[in-house]
């Protein structure tokens, strides 16, 4: 009896040893207080399996090992146009269009931290729904004479993969066309084998990206590649919120409700910014640097002028662009600021900065789910309603399906769209990419398309949402303690 009793004492003391020492480790790590708070809360009410997430997904160290080696393709002249562009847009701002100037604090961030070059001969094209989507995309894989790059988080099979596939493996196989692949392992979790088998049988070069041991697990606490791209012959480039998957055609079988998603095609110099970021991505699978920049990175023949700055964020740098691009649009706002987000779990600087905007008399309005694919994500936005119709935001819940877009506007004259959400994951750990368009023209079709959706949604107003019931709120209050962590 003595000798049980001696050894549960030493288990015990063990243990509050080894949890103890880990709450030191989290706070020496030196992260934001809202994310030490909540990973100390996760050791307190999961002790065990607590330290075994924070050590195996937590911790820095992963990203370290991950992204040490990961260096970025030395195309000397991008960093020469985009070294050149920082001068001469200070130098001859004067002279910019009274809209670009507007936005000029915006432009030198993105260019000098984020190495997002000023592109102004291109053609956007805003795709709002799948079918639109898929169609413009199949069209110009068809079209493809000497290469396919390819891009996705979530890569899903069914009735478009296999159109896809079709396509590709005749472009590969009997067209001689160049195609690469890169799929991320969690979010094509399940993506088969026999899918992948085939495309390289016909001569697709294939990547798996971040591959993981626990895709359950690590598909909500981990690094991901979350970037949807695809660059046809170095002319056409998209990108934005929908991934590969018939859900966008046919509605989520799940939730039981259509998508609406927002994409873009490119056409003109911002391809070229859209490729080096694939290009980027490839020779950190695979060591392999590509150096035919003529067949890569062919001129373009678009004389229209919309101006362009493509953005590439993720934990491989420590300049968190997205998160960055987002708060100097928000708290640069003049007159007007509208977001349409699927998951908004934002930190301190955007919460603050929306806040002060808003209570400043710029006009915002935020367009989030009704029906959500994450009740604990949900419960947890919702948290920050209260303070933000507070400050004079205007809060809808779109009702009519999943909204999914990624979507924000400024002023008439800015608009991003991309792959990032205003939440924790992708300001940090997602890699991530978003166009950043200086056009009135994109601007207004993105406002009409916002408030043709506004017709699905309902109004959230604050005594209506004071007096919800007690239990919501402690759930809500609940979810936000893990919030950065999701």
């Amino acid at each position: 009896m003595d000798l049980n009793i001696s050894l549960a004492n030493v288990v015990t003391i063990g243990y509050y040893i080894i949890a103890i020492s880990t709450v030191i480790y989290v706070i020496l790590d030196n992260r934001p207080p809202l994310k030490t708070l909540s990973w100390i809360l996760v050791l307190l009410f999961l002790p065990l399996i607590g330290m075994i997430l924070y050590f195996y997904f937590g911790h820095n160290f992963r990203k370290e090992k991950l992204f040490e080696g990961k260096k970025k393709l030395d195309y000397k002249e991008f960093s020469r146009l985009v070294s050149e562009q920082s001068i001469n847009i200070n130098l001859h701002k004067g002279r910019l269009h009274p809209d670009i100037q507007s936005k000029l604090k915006v432009i030198n961030l993105l260019l000098a931290n984020g190495k997002s070059r000023v592109s102004r001969k291109n053609r956007a094209t805003v795709l709002q729904d799948g079918k639109e989507t898929y169609e413009s995309i199949l069209t110009a894989l068809r079209k493809a004479e000497k290469h396919i790059h390819i891009e996705y988080y979530i890569f899903e099979e069914g009735e478009i993969a296999d159109q896809i596939k079709d396509i590709l493996v005749k472009k590969a196989a009997k067209e001689h066309v160049v195609v690469r692949f890169i799929y991320d392992s969690v979010g094509s979790w399940n993506l088969s084998n026999g899918y992948v088998r085939e495309l390289q049988k016909a001569g697709v070069r294939t990547e798996a990206a971040l591959p993981v041991r626990f895709p359950t697990l690590t598909s909500k606490v981990n690094y991901r590649n979350h970037r949807k791209i695809i660059v046809v012959d170095g002319k056409v480039g998209f990108l934005g919120g929908i991934n590969i998957s018939d859900k966008y055609i046919k509605g989520d079988p799940e939730l039981k409700v259509p998508w609406r998603d927002t994409h873009l095609r490119l056409e003109g110099d911002a391809v070229n910014d859209l490729q080096l970021i694939f290009l980027t991505d490839w020779y950190f699978l695979t060591d392999e640097e590509i150096a035919e920049e003529s067949v890569y990175f062919p001129g373009s023949e678009i004389e229209e002028e919309c101006i362009v700055q493509v953005l590439a964020s993720g934990p491989d740098t420590d300049f968190q662009g997205v998160m960055k691009a987002y708060f100097s649009a928000i708290t640069t706002a003049r007159d007007s600021l509208t977001i349409v987000s699927p998951y908004f779990i934002p930190n301190e600087a955007v919460l603050t900065g929306l806040k002060t905007t808003a209570a400043s008399g710029v006009k915002v309005r935020m367009m989030l789910p009704g029906v959500s694919d994450s009740k604990l994500v949900q419960f947890a936005s919702q948290s920050y309603f209260e303070e933000l119709l507070e400050s004079g935001v205007k809060i809808y819940l779109y009702y009519g399906g999943f909204i999914h877009a990624k979507v924000l506007m400024v002023d008439g004259i800015y608009s991003t769209i991309g792959t990032a959400n205003m939440d924790f994951r992708s300001f940090e750990q997602n890699l991530e990419v978003n166009a950043i368009i200086y056009d009135r023209g994109i601007h207004h079709e993105l406002i009409t398309q916002f408030e043709k959706d506004l017709e699905r949604c309902k109004e959230v107003t604050l005594e209506e949402w004071r007096q919800r019931h007690r239990g919501r709120k402690i759930t809500e209050s609940f979810s936000r303690l893990f919030a950065p962590i999701m």
